[in-house]
């Protein structure tokens, strides 16, 4: 019964150390999760703030491209209105010399 008893007591110890195993295991393993959802949201948030940027960027470029654009078009009427003139004063030129 001596040895019975023994046994069970290094049993019961060798289960106790098994279970405060597990627990450090399982405590190390949620800090580990905890610390790679904490680099996720990081990860995520940074990806989100460079989006924005970009976002925020093209958005200027457009707007340059169309002011420039509508420049560029501002630029073409007044020249084509000059042209017209000129050929306008030309004609009416060519007239008076040809009378």
């Amino acid at each position: 019964e001596e040895i019975l008893g023994a046994a069970r007591t290094e049993a019961g110890q060798e289960r106790e150390r098994a279970r405060e195993q597990s627990e450090e295991l399982l405590a190390s393993a949620r800090k580990r999760v905890e610390e790679a959802q904490a680099e996720a949201q990081r990860l995520v948030e940074e990806a989100d703030a460079r989006a924005t940027e970009l976002v925020s960027a093209a958005e200027q470029t457009a707007q340059q491209v169309r002011d420039s654009v509508a420049g560029l078009h501002e630029q073409a009427e007044e020249e084509i209105a000059g042209l017209r003139s000129t050929a306008e004063h030309v004609a009416e030129r060519t007239r008076t010399e040809a009378q």
